[in-house]
């Protein structure tokens, strides 16, 4: 399992279509996105994991889709008890062009993976012998702000920091060491693959923009470590200055990352 965080739907299909609109800026198809109104506004639940899982379906969507043609991402869902809702995500095209059905499934194995890791379910749908829309359906719990897990004892949990600026990598491992934490840091790829190699981690702290990269070195494991993604915001000094603070900093933050409660 990964982190369980506190997310919106809305913001992570945001920011699915513009990891995706940044990368395809040139391409010639069209991105849409609907969501029906009527769910929660915030869920609790793997949020970087379900976001890399769309991106890789509408990657797989976009470049097999022919100039002209259009991609929508659509979200529904139905509750189906007093905290749970069954999500059901579809990546739809009117047709992926030149994508066979066992190239769809082959270029989805790795999101496949994902998908078994959270429970969800990544299907390739076909109709008259093409494929017509990459469909995730997954349950999810309904976010309460009041509940959170009690944190218990983080120093019987095994730390891995892979961040590759030295600033903010300094500054989180001031904070581990302040709460007594086992970690070890790693600021490169090669670091981070002898690490995981080498050792078993219960948790990974790394910045949103490296997520990727621990995701490729972890999946394959048989208990893959959590994966807590540490935000950074803008902010003001004091001397006016703009600023950048690498979240979670504080110690009540990362013990409660830790033990699965949101990371603000």
């Amino acid at each position: 399992m990964g982190i369980t965080e506190l997310y919106s739907l809305s913001g992570v299909a945001d920011e699915a279509m513009l990891s995706v609109r940044k990368a395809y800026g040139d391409t010639q198809v069209e991105l849409s996105c609907f969501i029906t109104p009527w769910l929660p506004r915030m869920f609790l639940g793997e949020a970087a994991a379900l976001k890399w899982l769309i991106t890789n379906a509408l990657v797989v969507a976009l470049t097999n889709s022919r100039t002209g043609d259009g991609i929508c991402l659509m979200i529904n869902g139905n509750q189906v008890s007093d905290e749970d809702y069954s999500l059901s995500i579809q990546v739809v095209g009117a047709d992926f062009g030149r994508l066979s059905i066992a190239d769809a499934r082959d270029s989805l194995r790795l999101a496949q993976k994902m998908a078994e890791r959270m429970d969800a379910q990544l299907t390739v749908k076909e109709a008259h012998g093409k494929v017509k829309s990459f469909d995730i359906e997954l349950i999810q719990l309904v976010s309460d702000w009041q509940s959170a897990a009690v944190v218990h004892d983080p120093t019987q949990k095994k730390i891995l920091l892979y961040d590759k600026n030295k600033l903010r990598r300094n500054s989180v491992k001031e904070n581990f060491a302040s709460l007594g934490l086992r970690y070890r840091a790693a600021e490169s790829n090669a670091e981070l693959f002898d690490a995981l190699c080498g050792e078993v981690f219960t948790h990974v702290f790394t910045p949103e923009e490296t997520i990727t990269d621990v995701l490729m070195f972890t999946l394959e494991q048989e208990n893959p470590p959590a994966i807590i993604s540490m935000k950074s915001e803008k902010s003001k000094k004091h001397d006016g200055a703009s600023g950048e603070v690498t979240l979670p900093l504080h110690s009540v933050n990362i013990a409660a990352a830790i033990e699965g409660a949101v990371a603000v």
